[in-house]
This record gives structure tokens, sequence and C-alpha cells, in this order.
């Protein structure tokens, strides 16, 4: 193979041999002795800045040897830094590789390690192994729980995937606009009340949730309208009354403490009202309820607003997971950090 840097070094050498020789012919053809004498210093000259021109071009040659393997090296520990990232991906994602092909992308959309958030009919749910409670919104999280701590996590949406982070904070901040619509809603909400005779039923703790989540599931298409969300409800009311000294309770569930609407007697207790006079006041109560939704006005437009809300947040956490996709099939993740810079290999460029 043609070295052009042993070329040069050999045409170098040659060519200053010529010169010393051809001075030399003609320094005694000249002058005699006296010429050759002449010629010996011009010689001398010539040598020397022959061996300061080798000595030169042999640094030169060093140095780009010496830069394009601090590139080499450079180049390996940023591709062994992106692996170390690649798996906090995975951990995200929720899989243990990039899918290789369009049938096994389904690995990622149906991993039975949920860990993004996902979108029900009226709510957002965390990722699986996040600390959250329904009474503090400001716990949910994006990111599942353990991996937000994580240094090199922290590094990656912070140095190399700032996109991440941005939709992170997207995410997390339009939920927070979700709960406190819902939480206006639930404290503007008044539900109907009735009395016949001596029994009354009053809305109970979990009646303004209902209704909004009613509402949001209708709005997304999620329910087909109010005779849908009432029927299972009515059934409920009929099948599973909870009773205690002081009142009748009526639930939309199985639990007492989800329970919507509550009967109660001027008596001060309920031992003498009769659990079906008191469902079907309930009942009717509760239509009367459902009858006054007006989403146009307050507190209604809150729901509605919120339903609008969780169908951004559906299109938001699947954009960010195909972006966690391309990110996870990248060979090498941009940005500098703190860590590249201090395994970094200093070139002569750089001295």
């Amino acid at each position: 193979m043609f070295n052009r840097n042993s070329f040069s070094t050999q045409f170098l050498v040659g060519a200053t041999a010529g010169i010393i020789c051809l001075f030399a012919a003609m320094g005694w053809f000249i002058g005699g002795i006296a010429g050759m004498e002449f010629a010996g210093v011009v010689t001398s000259g010539i040598l020397t800045a022959a061996l300061v021109g080798l000595y030169f071009q042999q640094t030169t040659l060093l140095e780009d040897q010496i830069d394009l393997r601090a590139q080499e090296l450079n180049r390996e520990i940023r591709q062994n830094h992106t692996e170390t990232l690649r798996k906090r991906i995975f951990a995200w994602l929720g899989t243990d590789g990039v899918p290789q092909t369009i049938d096994t992308i389904g690995e990622i959309f149906e991993s039975s390690e949920r860990r993004l958030p996902k979108v029900t009919a009226a709510d957002v749910e965390p990722p699986e192994e996040s600390i959250y409670s329904d009474y503090n919104p400001e716990d949910f999280r994006v990111v599942p729980f353990g991996l937000e701590d994580d240094r090199y996590f922290t590094d990656l949406l912070e140095n190399h995937a700032p996109g991440l982070k941005e939709k992170k904070e997207t995410i997390e901040n339009r939920y927070a606009q979700f709960t406190n619509l819902r939480s206006r809603f639930e404290e503007n909400f008044e539900g109907t009340s009735l009395s016949r005779d001596s029994v009354s039923v009053v809305p109970d703790s979990d009646l303004s949730r209902w209704i909004f989540e009613g509402i949001v599931k209708i709005e997304r298409g999620r329910s087909e309208d109010w005779d849908e969300e009432l029927r299972p409800v009515i059934t409920g009311f009929e099948d599973n009354p909870s009773r205690t000294d002081e009142s009748i309770r009526f639930s939309h569930g199985h639990l007492p403490h989800r329970a919507i609407y509550s009967a109660i007697s001027e008596e001060g207790n309920v031992d003498g009202v009769s659990e079906a006079v008191a469902c079907s006041l309930a009942v009717e109560a509760l239509k009367d309820t459902v009858d006054e939704i007006d989403l146009e006005e307050p507190p209604y437009e809150d729901a509605s607003k919120a339903a609008k809300i969780l169908d951004s947040l559906e299109e938001e956490i699947n954009d960010l997971r195909m972006e966690l996709i391309e990110y996870a099939g990248r060979p090498v993740f941009p940005g500098e950090c703190k860590y590249l810079d201090e395994a970094a290999i200093e070139g002569t460029e750089h001295k």
C-alpha cells in the first residue's frame, strides 16, 4: 500500500543528498579547495535545514496518529455511555430491547409491565410501581418509581435527550390542569336533594366525582349517553344498599365509601325506613341531578374542559412513547456531560 508520509520522507532524504553532492561537485569545479570549503559550509546549512524539516514532518505525523487514536477512544467512550443511557430508556419503556420488525413493535405497546402513564376513560393511571394518591395529585409522575432518582437517568434528560424531559414535564403539567379542573368541579358541584314524608335523600361523598367522570366519558366518546351511565348505578342502588343506624347509603360499586346518595330520617335513625322507598327516592334525585347538567354553565364546563385535556394527554403520552422508541434505536446519543468529560482522552490539539 502506498504510504504518502514514507514517500515524503524518502524524497526529502534523497533530495538533500542530491543537493549536497551537487554543491560539492560545483565547489570543486569552480574553486578547488576554497570552493570545497565554501561548499562544506553551504552543505552544513542544507543538512541542518533538512534535519529540521524531517523532525517537523515526523512530529506532525506522530501528533496526527495520537489525535486519531484519541478520537477513536473518545468514540468508544461515547458509545459505552450511550449503552448506559439506553438501559434507562428500556427501563422507562418496560422492554429489554429495541423491536427489530414492525411485528415485534407490539411488544412495547402491549408490555405487561406498564412503565408509562395510561389514559383511561376518565383519568390517567401513573406507571406501575409508582407511589400516587388520588388525594395528592402532585405525587403523580410520568416516570416509574425509583428511575427518576437514578443519576444516569437525570443525565439522559438534562444533557442527552432534553426533548424527553420537555415531554415529561408537559404531561405532568397537563395532568395538573386536569386535576385542578376536577377539584374545582367537585368543590362547586351541588347535587339534587329530595324529601318525602320523613325521609330525605342527600348527595353523598362520591356523587360529584361520579358526575364529573360521567361527563368526561360521554364527552370523550367513551360512553354513549347518561342512560348508559345510569343503568348500572341504579342496579347497584337496588342490589347493594348499605344500612347503618343513621342512614342508608347507595353506592355505584360494592364499596360503601363510594356512595352517591344517602337516605336519612327526621327521626334520627332509619330503622323504620323502607329500603325500597329510600332507593326510589335516591334514583329520582339522581335523575334530577343528571337532567340539570349544562356543559355551558359552571361547574359543568370544567368537566368538559377536562375531557379535552385527557384527549390531548393521550396524544402526548403516545408521542413520548414513540420518541423513547426512536432514542432506543439510536447508535449514539448526542450531547455532552460530566461523565464524558471525565473519561475523555485528550489529543495533541488540546494541549
